[in-house]
């Protein structure tokens, strides 16, 4: 934490003295300004993102509640990422190859997993990646992932031992295919159907919430899916991304942030997105895992957050036919 206003401005209101912050909190790469009085009172913040700076102010009871009833910001518009040449049935697409453009703090790009499931990243300049993805495949665990029981036991968010998620994982299991991962499939396709309400007002929900509420978006999927992964016997992670997708309503076909799940299957690492068509496509970028365990391990989600709104996006390559690129993003 450190002190930016010295000395401290007076406020006009109150008489007291104002100090103005920077607080930088350890594994995360987002920086907050706060404004404290003399007493250390809270009364202003702001957060940089992506998307903008989000403001929070101390103001009287009645000034709060009034502002409820006026419109919020429409943040959904400002995290799509459309690509020119991008096909739009890309949940069709087998291989795919992406120059990725990020702009901002480099270190908002220690979480970017550089060998995880379909994708394979290059570095080819300070800021400039190149994203590889063949849905066929997997990629190989490490050893130490190979024995870690963060992917394998219940956690708040994925219950697996939760009756209801045994008994959902079991009814779709009943006369499932030989082979781990066919089971996989199966559960991954079962958790599409079971989710009847597609909805974004779940708001992360656990496992355990989504299983007896049937209600969720993409989050909600990937958290199903990895609980019923565990309690199957698979070890699973949550992983976040982008997904290219239709967003209907005359809007064109863009990338959005997106959550799916990677199972282990054997000694390799598959991706399953049981909001697609198909168990998973070259129409996807990561950018982070999750194992989703209690202590909080996993890439923090501030990072994350970080990267939203930082990024350019350019496809050069569909399923083996390269595409014409543009010189910044070589």
């Amino acid at each position: 934490m450190e002190r930016l206003l010295d000395p401290p401005r007076t406020s006009t209101q109150s008489g007291a003295d104002i100090s103005c912050w920077r607080v930088h909190r350890e594994g995360e790469s987002l920086e907050l300004l706060e404004w404290r009085d003399d007493q250390g009172l809270l009364l202003e913040s702001e957060l940089d993102t992506g998307l903008g700076p989000i403001r929070c102010r101390l103001v009287e009871r009645k000034q709060a509640i009034s502002a409820a009833d006026e419109p919020g910001p429409e943040l959904m518009r400002s995290t799509l990422l459309e690509v020119r040449m991008m096909p739009s049935a890309s949940d069709r697409i087998v291989t795919a190859g992406y120059h990725v453009r990020f702009k901002g703090p480099s270190d908002r790009l220690e979480a970017l997993p550089l060998v995880a499931g379909a994708q394979r990243v290059r570095r080819l300049g300070q800021q400039v990646f190149e994203f590889e993805i063949d849905a066929s495949r997997g990629s190989p665990a490490t050893p130490d992932e190979l024995v870690d029981p963060v992917y394998r036991t219940p956690s708040l968010a994925l219950d697996s031992a939760d009756p209801a998620i045994i008994e959902f994982t079991s009814r779709a299991l009943e006369s499932a295919p030989e082979g781990t991962l066919d089971r996989a499939e199966r559960l991954r396709t079962s958790v599409d159907r079971h989710l009847q309400h597609k909805s974004l007002s779940s708001a992360l929900a656990s496992a355990s919430e989504v299983v007896r509420s049937r209600s969720g978006d993409c989050t909600e999927h990937a958290m199903l899916l990895a609980a019923a992964f565990r309690a199957a016997g698979i070890p699973s992670r949550v992983a976040i991304g982008l997904v290219h997708t239709e967003l209907g309503g005359g809007e064109p076909p863009a990338f959005v942030w997106h959550m799916w799940t990677q199972g282990l299957i054997g000694d390799q690492w598959y991706d399953f997105d049981s909001t697609r068509r198909h168990r998973f496509d070259g129409g996807h970028l990561l950018m982070g895992l999750d194992a989703l365990s209690n202590d909080a391990a996993g890439p923090n989600m501030a990072t994350l957050l970080g990267l939203v709104g930082r990024l350019r996006v350019e496809v050069v390559m569909i399923d083996g036919v390269a595409l014409e690129t543009s010189k910044e993003s070589s």
